[in-house]
């Protein structure tokens, strides 16, 4: 009997077409502005709460990134710099994802900044998207 097993996130397919939709969004949010697309929609928590999630922002932010607007990005999310960076890391080392001490560090990480930038007392009011 011939059993498939499925695909590793190794297989090179995979990391195609991986690539070729990281590259796809990036191409359709470049053109499209966040606030002006329809089908960029805004955050949901927000919308239902007026709290910022710690990942409200994080559209606009991408594509400042993508316009070279780095100092802007940083505004609109400042988490997006280290998600990079811990991205790219798990890209070469993904077993790291399997890590208990690293997937509880970064779960504090984001639960912290969730907090932190709902605060209304400056500098925390500086970590809602603007």
């Amino acid at each position: 009997m011939n059993i498939r097993r499925p695909l590793s996130l190794k297989h090179p397919l995979v990391l195609a077409a991986g690539a070729a939709a990281a590259a796809a969004g990036a191409v359709l949010l470049y053109f499209s502005p966040p606030g002006r697309s329809w089908y960029l929609p805004p955050c949901p928590l927000h919308e239902l709460t007026g709290l910022y999630c710690s990942g409200c922002g994080t559209t606009r932010s991408f594509y400042a990134l993508l316009h070279g607007r780095f100092a802007e990005a940083a505004t609109w999310n400042l988490l997006l710099y280290p998600a990079l960076l811990l991205v790219a890391l798990l890209l070469f080392r993904p077993r790291l994802a399997l890590n208990r001490c690293l997937c509880v560090s970064v779960l504090a990480v984001i639960l912290i900044y969730w907090v932190l930038r709902n605060l209304p007392w400056y500098p925390f009011t500086l970590l809602a998207p603007h």
